[in-house]
């Protein structure tokens, strides 16, 4: 419910509620946890055009990746790093 409540504020331009939902979302999933809310606010913080933010969100969803899946390495992994190489360059 909170996703859809999220992607239904992020549609109306409403980006500080969505992300707040989003996260709401993220902190309610069980483990293991799926990084689409957090994929969803990255995405946001570069609509918005807050790089650092976007990049500290990516961060979040590798360690998410390592924490919760033992995902460390390979093409997902290198696919967010070169995201987050981007934002902050």
């Amino acid at each position: 419910a909170w996703s859809i409540l999220a992607d239904f504020c992020a549609d109306e331009c409403n980006y500080d509620e969505a992300i707040k939902c989003y996260e709401k979302s993220f902190e309610l999933q069980a483990k293991p946890r799926y990084s689409d809310p957090l994929e969803s606010v990255a995405h946001i913080y570069e609509i918005t055009g807050q790089h650092e933010k976007a990049a500290s969100t990516y961060k979040r969803i590798i360690e998410l990746l390592a924490e919760d899946w033992n995902i460390s390495f390979g093409a997902t992994i290198d696919r967010y790093n070169q995201k987050i190489y981007e934002l902050t360059k």
